[in-house]
């Protein structure tokens, strides 16, 4: 906007307080992201859309190059920037539940970062702490896919690597599913979880609580 000389009024969406996410913006911008650019009333969202629309609205002086090879080179760029692999802010929690195969108490914690879409990593690590044997632990290099508008309901999977107390440490898979209840613009989720993990001819099953924290 600067460098085109216009005058505008700026509205700032702190992320900190995730008012990304209220009800207002979301009108303006169903993704919850930002910028967002109101013109004439009607919004316009992601930043090369922005540049684009500004350049042809008010055409001098001009962003976008002239010259096809650089008009080329810099929307390579843009697209790189637009295709990113991440999409959304990291969200970071604690868990503690029980693996009712193993008869084991078990308390970790957990990150998730926003793929494109409702697709999210989820990476976790536990300790495990069995009745009658030392502590173990496990790590889980998940990924979930939310369900419906706001993602209360998920379900996903992915790699596994256990090591029990004086044992060796082994490899498997998780299928998991949970809920969140906590509306979607909510920095702070609560969550219940119920996990399986298949490693060697065992099927240890697991639940969780727990919450997550939007950073």
């Amino acid at each position: 906007m600067r460098a085109k000389n216009l005058e505008w009024d700026a509205i700032k969406v702190d992320l900190f307080k995730a008012e990304q996410y209220d009800a207002k913006y979301l009108k303006l911008n169903p993704k919850g992201i930002v910028p967002t650019l109101v013109h004439d009333g009607k919004p316009i969202i992601e930043s090369t859309l922005i540049c684009e629309y500004l350049d042809d609205t008010f055409p001098v002086p001009r962003l976008i190059p002239s010259d096809p090879w650089q008009r080329s080179r810099m929307r390579l760029w843009s697209k790189m920037v637009d295709e990113g692999l991440f999409e959304g802010p990291l969200s970071v929690g604690i868990r503690t539940g029980r693996d009712w195969t193993d008869k084991a108490w078990t308390i970790g914690g957990q990150a998730e970062l926003p793929l494109k879409g409702n697709i999210k990593l989820r990476p976790s690590g536990d300790l495990l702490f069995p009745e009658h044997a030392g502590m173990g632990y496990q790590l889980n290099g998940d990924a979930v896919i939310y369900l419906g508008q706001g993602g209360g309901l998920y379900g996903g999977g992915g790699a596994a690597l256990v090591h029990p107390h004086g044992g060796d440490t082994d490899t498997g898979y998780n299928l998991l599913f949970g809920l969140s209840t906590a509306e979607s613009q909510q920095t702070t989720k609560g969550f219940i979880e119920f996990r399986w993990t298949f490693i060697n001819d065992e099927t240890p099953f697991k639940t969780a609580i727990g919450f997550m924290h939007r950073l």
